[in-house]
């Protein structure tokens, strides 16, 4: 795992157990405990939205950067308003007139209005993120609308307090509805960050070099080049399953969506969303798969740089399978490479690993 992913994957995590731990302060009515599980949420947070600025595709960069940006606002706010909060409120630190404006308690007041400023913010960083989840995974569809639909608390929150929506309400009244709003966002965020864990557990990393053909050679050059060290019958096999001259990727990137026995005697099947690279240069493969309750089951069965490997976890972290990379291994994911190669026909041709031989002309 790339460390862009084990952070991307921490800060969802981290968002999850801030989002729990300030709805349980709410719930036994601790004022400061919530301060700190809000400061935790906005750091985890920002984090989170340069997991998924990494994830996003070349083509939305814009949104993804936009996202991560409006993330950044947030928590500059967040920040001040909920450390003011365990210090100098807390403390009590400054002249009553002070605190009475620092103090968060005080509908209307300075940090009230800061907050929601703070979370306008957050909700636009939500709106920028959905545009750059991808859709081919089953996770990726669930995700998406959630930070959409999250991105409607932005203008909410802009316009309660340039309408004076607090000035004439009750202390009690407002507390009540703040409380039942809270219970309401929590509610709906933590699974937006349990889907958000899945969905960068899964995602390929967008910062890769651009795939661009070495030379632009015409098709005669080709079969030229080719036919040098390639049968004919096994170059024309690869122009037959798709090669052209104007083409010549790197890499070959699938999704896949399907399911899957648990083991050969089972019953049940188990439905499942996938992505894969291969390599055309050389025997190399990348299969990463997500099942269960919102993908939080994943299997990845790889070769690369010689070596095997396949593992199946929960969480993210705790193991259920994880084969050693021995010989066996390594001829069973050859052979997988070989099967799929169908996929991949430029791999025929530019991948200097195998060799082809004529048995029966």
């Amino acid at each position: 795992m790339t460390l862009n992913r084990r952070l991307a994957t921490a800060a969802a995590i981290a968002v999850a157990a801030a989002v729990c731990g300030f709805s349980l302060s709410m719930t036994v009515g601790d004022e400061n405990a919530s301060y700190a599980a809000s400061l935790t949420l906005a750091w985890a947070y920002v984090v989170l939205a340069g997991g998924f600025s990494a994830a996003a595709a070349s083509d939305r960069s814009v949104a993804a950067k936009a996202g991560a940006a409006f993330a950044t606002l947030y928590a500059g706010f967040a920040t001040a308003v909920y450390f003011v909060q365990l210090t100098t409120v807390l403390h009590r630190t400054a002249p009553a007139d002070i605190l009475q404006v620092l103090s968060y308690q005080e509908l209307g007041s300075v940090m009230f209005t800061l907050e929601l400023l703070g979370y306008a913010l957050m909700a636009l960083s939500t709106l920028f993120i959905g545009l750059t989840i991808s859709t081919a995974t089953r996770v990726g569809r669930w995700l998406r609308w959630m930070p959409l639909a999250h991105g409607v608390f932005a203008p909410v929150c802009l316009a309660l307090p340039i309408v004076n929506v607090f000035g004439s309400m009750p202390r009690a009244s407002g507390a009540v509805i703040g409380v039942a709003i809270s219970f309401g966002w929590c509610a709906y965020f933590l699974p937006v960050a349990l889907l958000a864990f899945a969905y960068l557990r899964s995602a390929r990393p967008s910062a890769r070099p651009p795939v661009r053909p070495a030379t632009w050679a015409s098709a005669s050059e080709v079969k030229e080049r080719n036919s040098m060290h390639l049968p004919a019958a096994v170059h024309d096999l690869a122009v037959r399953l798709g090669v052209t001259s104007q083409s010549d990727p790197q890499t070959v990137a699938l999704t896949q969506k399907g399911r899957m026995k648990p083991n050969l005697r089972s019953r049940t099947w188990l439905g499942f969303t996938a992505s894969q690279t291969i390599s055309t240069r050389a025997c190399d493969f990348d299969w990463r798969a997500n099942a269960g309750p919102f993908g939080l089951i994943s299997g990845r069965d790889a070769l690369l740089g010689g070596e095997g490997q396949f593992d199946i976890v929960a969480l993210g972290f705790i193991p259920i399978v994880r084969a050693q990379s021995t010989p066996a291994l390594v001829r069973g994911e050859l052979m997988r490479y070989l099967a799929e190669i169908v996929w991949v026909p430029h791999a025929i041709i530019h991948n200097t690993d195998l060799r082809w031989g004529v048995i029966d002309a």
